[in-house]
């Protein structure tokens, strides 16, 4: 028997026994606590989409480079792409790759649309142009994270790695990238001696 139910055959016992002509209304079902922020997601790392020039020099570049696995393809289908408004109902293929093999990892998808020339967005600084400008990769250990980098030919910007400021509170370093398409990819972790 429902909680429910025992409310309203106790009230109706208690009519009987005290005359009552109405026995005593069930109490109203406690409500749901409030939302806290943060829970009304299923995942909580945030999955990035890159549309790039060359698809194949872009996996390699964030396979070797950076150290991310290749998990997947995806392919999206014309209709689908449209009617979701990713594209103007073009067909094309994901490439996603994680930062790791747990499947809460965060995901880099990778694609480049057949037959478009997207503009390139100007990304000499991160205040070059609005929107999404940088990508930021936490590393176990920046030293080695950079000798991966320089074996595929690629280098820190300008002075990297770089020490952040003690009044923060950090002990990391960052070191900047850029990827095939100008991208920005920082990489924060602690530098190790050799």
């Amino acid at each position: 028997m429902r909680l429910g139910h025992v409310t309203i055959v106790l009230g109706a016992m208690l009519m009987l026994m005290t005359g009552a002509d109405e026995a005593p209304q069930p109490a109203a079902p406690a409500t749901a606590p409030a939302a806290r922020p943060g829970d009304d997601f299923s995942r909580t790392a945030i999955d990035v989409g890159l549309v790039v020039r060359d698809i194949e020099r872009s996996v390699s570049w964030y396979r070797d480079v950076i150290g991310l696995k290749p998990l997947t393809t995806i392919d999206i289908e014309a209709d689908f792409s449209g009617h979701a408004g990713l594209t103007d109902y073009k067909l094309f293929r994901v490439h996603v790759l994680a930062l790791g093999e747990a499947a809460e990892a965060a995901k880099l998808k990778l694609m480049q649309i057949p037959e478009t020339e997207p503009a390139t967005c100007p990304s000499e600084f991160i205040h070059s142009a609005y929107g999404i400008r940088y990508l930021t990769i936490f590393v176990k250990d920046l030293t080695a994270a950079l000798r991966r980098a320089a074996d595929a030919g690629a280098r820190p910007l300008v002075n990297g790695p770089v020490r952040f400021p003690e009044e923060l509170g950090d002990h990391n370093w960052l070191a900047c990238l850029r990827d095939p398409d100008g991208n920005i990819v920082e990489l924060i972790g602690p530098v190790r001696k050799p």
